[in-house]
């Protein structure tokens, strides 16, 4: 912290405050948004989603309720749901293991596979 100090520099920690030279902390300050930015985030928001919904349309899910799947590490799973309308567009794909626990994932990216 003295050398940071000492070159004129500040220490900014993960949640923003800031810390001087003997290492006590300052908590950020969070800036309010002014009137603009919160008439335009619903709107931007809105934006945002139909362009992922656009960009999603042609995605279909690879498994239907009752496929049996696995991941990378784990096998016995059954697929328990399958909601293309979930996530904003993403789509959400369910499946219980055989020790009973519930893994969830998109239908771009997720790590299941279908079991032969």
């Amino acid at each position: 912290m003295r050398l940071a100090a000492a070159n004129g520099w500040t220490v900014r920690g993960d949640d923003g405050e800031t810390y001087d030279a003997d290492g006590v902390a300052t908590p950020a300050t969070a800036e309010r948004p002014g009137l603009f930015h919160a008439v335009l985030r619903p709107l931007t928001a809105f934006l945002a989603g139909r362009k992922l919904r656009r960009s999603m349309r042609d995605v279909v899910c690879p498994f239907v309720v009752g496929d049996w799947v696995r991941t990378t590490f784990r096998t016995g799973g059954i697929v328990t749901e399958v909601d293309p309308k979930a996530h904003q567009g993403l789509g959400s794909i369910k499946v219980r293991l055989a020790d009973g626990s519930v893994l969830g994932g998109y239908f771009v990216g997720h790590d299941f596979s279908k079991e032969v």
